[in-house]
Parts: structure tokens; C-alpha cells; sequence
């Protein structure tokens, strides 16, 4: 198909009076056009590979286990420990080596390891968040952590810098980490008399900190503890930080869109797939003609039917069928005459009886039971979770009316 790199664009209401507009092969070609072009094969792609990485990211021991990850205070401890040749990582001064050479490397800096032989790394010393200080030659760095985007005080680095200087230390760099490198140091009142090195956490460049530090920490580790630290800590690094992945993918489908005048194709395709749920449930009832042992069937919302007048000594059964926005269905059988937790063992019994019970392994509803029928590896696609509940829902009546005579 030749794409034409224009779409019609109209200032009616989606459903206008002249519905016969939408039947017009000119239109449907167009919308084709739009689903089928390579750019948004492409921008689907790249957004499915990013929910993969951020769902694998986001199992990490500290999304898990708490809170506490959102406070700035968390990561700077662990920035803190890290860089602390006499942390209990027991790695010496091999991953403050690294800090500082990727510093000296990414940031076109000339930091001298050789000053930073006799270290002490300090959190909240002076109200700096990580001070990396060397007693003998008297050299440091700051480092102020905005990774969970704290707000800035009026002239905070200025604070700091003043701080160590007070305190006889020569500031090498003063380095402002945020999580993507879109948050960038503010002006001070006075200039200062070392630089500021903006530094995103994790931006999916090699100058980032996660390529640039973590990797090679985590690469240069030599005891395992150290090792499955590092390991965790990157993978919350790139969960908090995989906005910025989604943004450019986001910039990506926004030129597209904008280029090809597309915005209205657009909302009509939001239109479109929000009418499936009601179209598939129309097609449903279509097919579903013989619906005994019920005795009547209704058209309750839109997406949804409701079979009812099933009854069996005192009970009054009902079945309802609908079609969700995600693609799948639901199948639910209730029992409207009892309360919640007889009328559930009741239609426990009945389908017990007609040996559908394990087919109903949905969550419970209202008085009775669920089967779901979700996109998935075993019904991969909407027409097959349509004809999976179209064929389920006639095995259901079937085995109900060969059980229940009435």
C-alpha cells in the first residue's frame, strides 16, 4: 500500500448523522494507511521494548521491599556507602576510582586520583548531601543528589561550596545528579570557583551514570555481596528513570503526527476502538439464538447481555456476557434469589454438576462465579477470545438443559 502522508481532516462529531461518510472506501483507506504505516509499526515497537525494560526493572529488591526509594535521603546513603572506600562493600577504593575517573572522562575533567589517596565520604555534613573529602591533600567533591526531584534553596550549592572552603578543602568539581539529566543546577548569586557537572542518573547515553559508574562498579566487584547490590540498585536506577524513554517515544509519535495532519484520523481510531466492546457483544447476540434452560435474554448495557429465568427448585439463575475495552470478556452465572455466600454455593453446585466448576476460575462476583477470557498466549487475539466465549457460553446452556430438564 502507498501511503500518501495525508489524512482527511473534519470538524463533524465522530458519530455524525451521515453515518454512510464512515462506509466511504476513500475514508477506510485512509485509516489503513494510518495503522499500517512503518513509522507507527516503529513507535509501537520501541514502546513495547521499553514496557518490557521497565517491567523487568521494576523487580528489584527496593521497589519490593518499601517506600523508601522516593526519598532523597535513600539514594544519597547509597551513593554515599558506595563511594566510602571504608564502606561495608569491603571493595577499598575501587568503585571511588571509578567515580572519579568516569568524572575525569565523560566530563572532560582533570581530577587528580593521586589527591584522593586518605578519604572520608561524608552524608549531610554542613547540609551537603555527599562530601568526598581527602585529609591529606585537602582536596574534595560535592556531590548534591536531586535524583527524586527535591527542590533547589536560593544559592544551595553556593552554600556548600562556601562550606568546604571554610573548611580549608579545595572543591574539585561540585557534581548535581538528577534522575534523567533534565533537571540542571540553577545560577547562584556568586560564581563558583569549581565546576558544576550536571549529571542524569540514567539517560541511555554512555555519559550517564548508570553506563559510566554503576556498570563498571558492578563489573570491577569482587565478592558476590557487592555485586548483587549493584545489581539491584541499577535496575531501580532504571526503573525511576525510564520517563525519559517514554518522552522520546512520545516526541517521535507527536512529529508524526503532527507532519501528516493526523490528530483527527486519530480520534476517530480512539472512537473506533472504543465501539468494539458494543460491536463484538452485536455479533454475540447474532449467533446466540437458542438460549434454554434460560427463558430470557436482554440487551442490559451496550457491551453486555444478560440471560436470565434459569430456575431450579428455589433458585433463580441469570448468565451475563460482556465485552471489555481491553479485548477480553467475561462470562459470569449468578443466582439472584440468595444472598451472596449461599447464592456462590449454589451456582458452586450447579456448575460442579454439569462439570464446568473449573472453567469458572475467575474471582468471584456478586453471588455466583467468573470465567474470564483475557488476550493472551492461549486466545492471542480478539476474534479468538470472541469465539471462545461464543462457544463456551453455548456448551454452558447445552450442558445446563441436558441436566436440568424442565
Amino acid at each position: 500500500m502507498i501511503y500518501t502522508g495525508k489524512f482527511i481532516r473534519r470538524s463533524e462529531p465522530f458519530f455524525s448523522q451521515n453515518i454512510e461518510f464512515f462506509k466511504q472506501p476513500s475514508y477506510i483507506m485512509q485509516v489503513m494507511e494510518f495503522i499500517q504505516h512503518p513509522k507507527i509499526f516503529e513507535i509501537l515497537e520501541m514502546n513495547e521494548q521499553v514496557k518490557r525494560e521497565k517491567q523487568f526493572a521494576g523487580y528489584n529488591l527496593f521497589t519490593i521491599s518499601s517506600y523508601t526509594f522516593y526519598l532523597e535521603n535513600f539514594h544519597s546513603d547509597i551513593i554515599c556507602s558506595l563511594l566510602d572506600p571504608s564502606g561495608l562493600h569491603n571493595e577499598g577504593y575501587i568503585f571511588l576510582n571509578i567515580f572519579i575517573e568516569y568524572i575525569n572522562k565523560s566530563y572532560d575533567r582533570k581530577i587528580d586520583l593521586g589527591k584522593y589517596k586518605n578519604v572520608t565520604v561524608l552524608r549531610e555534613r554542613g547540609r551537603l548531601d555527599v562530601w568526598i573529602k581527602d585529609e591529606s591533600s585537602k582536596h574534595s567533591i560535592i556531590l548534591e543528589n536531586k535524583i527524586n526531584d527535591a527542590p533547589d534553596r536560593d544559592d544551595q550549592l553556593l552554600d556548600y561550596y562556601d562550606y568546604a572552603i571554610r573548611k580549608d578543602y579545595k572543591v574539585d568539581a561540585v557534581i548535581y545528579l538528577s534522575k534523567n539529566g533534565n533537571k540542571i543546577a540553577p545560577a547562584q548569586n556568586r560564581i563558583i570557583e569549581a565546576p558544576i557537572i550536571n549529571v542524569g542518573a540514567f539517560t541511555n547515553t554512555k555519559n550517564d551514570m548508570m553506563s559510566g559508574w554503576l556498570k563498571p562498579c558492578l563489573s570491577a566487584a569482587k565478592n558476590e555481596d557487592s555485586r548483587s547490590f549493584l545489581h539491584q540498585y541499577c535496575k531501580l536506577i532504571s526503573h525511576l528513570s525510564n520517563t525519559k524513554m517514554e518522552n522520546e517515544i512520545r516526541e517521535a509519535f507527536y512529529q508524526f503526527v503532527d507532519q501528516n495532519n493526523a490528530i483527527q484520523t486519530i480520534e476517530d481510531l480512539k472512537n473506533l476502538i472504543t465501539a468494539l466492546p458494543e460491536y463484538r457483544a452485536e455479533k454475540f447476540g447474532e449467533l446466540v439464538t437458542e438460549i434454554s434452560p434460560f427463558k430470557k435474554r436482554f440487551r442490559w448495557q451496550r457491551n453486555y447481555w444478560i440471560f436470565e429465568r434459569f430456575k431450579n427448585r428455589d433458585d433463580n439463575y441469570k448468565l451475563d456476557v460482556f465485552f471489555e475495552n481491553t479485548g477480553g470478556a467475561k462470562v459470569v452465572m449468578w443466582n439472584t434469589e440468595k444472598n451472596e455466600k449461599v447464592g456462590y454455593e449454589t451456582v458452586k453446585a450447579i456448575l460442579q454438576e454439569i462439570g464446568l466448576l473449573e472453567r469458572f476460575n475467575g474471582t468471584s462476583l456478586y453471588n455466583g462465579l467468573t470465567a474470564e477470557f483475557d488476550i493472551s498466549d492461549k486466545y492471542p487475539s480478539i476474534s479468538s477470545v470472541d469465539n471462545a466465549v461464543l462457544q463456551f457460553v453455548l456448551l454452558v446452556f447445552k450442558n445446563l438443559k441436558n441436566s436440568f430438564h424442565e
